[in-house]
């Protein structure tokens, strides 16, 4: 029966991967860096496929180290970078668009104008980049045109990835957006 917990941790700057024992112990784990992007003034972004690559090297890599296989795992928790988002598409799971980081700032026009309608938005959370992606990409467009866009923060990209396309979040995640 499975009984090991696996945990990551995407964060801002890397991503690590911890294999827990029934007890609670942590048994291995595993660290990559993960390239911060700065292409103009306050943007900060993400590459999603490198994200994807040190995920499944940090994972492969602590489970080797605690001696074990995905099977003997009985769950797995992300822990991310809460209001950063990115696209990619639900068919062929390759990223639509850079992770715009949590840290990223080009909505901050937009928020304004939002602020003054009456809504809480700031340049911090999600759901602004969510907009800008889906403005300014025609790939992205593309994609929502053939039903097969998925926009996401760090936690639901990597639960798509690690099984093979599933969209989740968490209620945290979702309602920080």
């Amino acid at each position: 029966m499975a009984e090991h917990l696996l945990g990551i941790d995407a964060g801002s700057t890397g991503v690590r991967a911890l294999v827990f024992g029934p007890d609670g112990s942590t048994l291995a784990s595993a660290y990559r860096e993960v390239a911060v992007n700065f292409p103009r003034p306050g943007w900060v972004e993400q590459d999603g496929g490198q994200l994807r690559r040190s995920t499944l090297e940090v994972v492969g890599e602590a489970l080797a180290r605690a001696g074990l296989k995905a099977g003997d795992l009985a769950g797995l928790g992300i822990a991310n970078q809460r209001s950063s988002v990115m696209a990619w598409d639900g068919k062929t799971m390759e990223p639509l668009s850079p992770m715009i980081s949590w840290q990223d700032v080009r909505t901050e026009e937009r928020c304004r104008e939002l602020m003054a309608a009456g809504l809480y938005i700031t340049p911090m959370l999600a759901a602004s980049k969510a907009e800008w992606i889906m403005k300014n990409s025609p790939q992205v467009a593309s994609a929502a045109a053939a039903g097969s866009l998925r926009l996401g923060t760090a936690n639901s990209w990597l639960a798509a990835v690690l099984t093979g396309g599933e969209h989740v979040s968490d209620h945290a995640n979702a309602s920080a957006t």
